[in-house]
């Protein structure tokens, strides 16, 4: 697929990340589900059987789906990443209905970055994604500029995953970078060891 033309082919695009990130929660809520095998635990016995206190089929077909799912989440980044670079870098052009005319301060494109990170702790799930103070968030999960609600978007979408992957863009000096986060308890506080201010 060539690099997007408009703001709204990298809108669309970021609506196609949303729908798979959702159906990649759903298929990992119920692989790691009480009585499910998890994302990665074997499904042979101790003596190389196939389990029989699982449904192998229905596993190994969830299983399939998630990593098929994860690939095209990997591929539309990259290509929202460069969309995001080409914006960034006021090449590409505001699609205007016809009638009216251009006025770019009316516009706040999503992908601008909407918090600033100004704290890691040491040892956190934070530091351990490889977020570092002064990043700016782009994408945290679902949340963007346009529907954090002053960051408790970002804590809602947190305690909704709790021991699974959020994907984060972020903005860290003249670049995009992304960030896989995991929250998770550990020996600090929270479940993200990181402080966010909004922009």
């Amino acid at each position: 697929m060539a690099a997007p033309t408009t703001r709204e082919d990298v809108l669309r695009m970021m609506n196609e990340k949303e729908a798979i990130e959702i159906e990649i929660s759903q298929l990992t809520e119920e692989l790691t589900q009480p009585g499910m095998p998890g994302l990665k635990e074997p499904l042979v016995d101790r003596e190389g059987f196939p389990r029989a206190d699982i449904d192998l089929f229905h596993v190994r077909t969830l299983r399939n789906r998630l990593a098929c799912l994860q690939t095209d989440h990997m591929q539309l980044m990259k290509k929202i990443e460069d969309g995001l670079y080409l914006i960034h870098s006021a090449v590409i052009p505001e699609k205007e209905p016809e009638g009216t005319s251009s006025k770019p301060a009316a516009h706040q494109p999503r992908m601008q970055p909407f918090a600033l990170i100004d704290e890691v702790s040491a040892g956190s799930p934070a530091e351990d994604a490889g977020l570092k103070v002064g990043d700016r968030v782009v994408e945290f999960g679902t949340v963007n500029i346009s529907n954090h609600n002053n960051l408790q978007a970002v804590a809602e979408v947190v305690k909704s995953h709790v021991d699974q992957d959020i994907q984060l863009v972020v903005q860290r000096t003249a670049d995009l970078v992304k960030i896989t986060l995991r929250p998770h308890t550990w020996s600090g506080r929270g479940l993200l060891g990181c402080h966010l201010k909004p922009l």
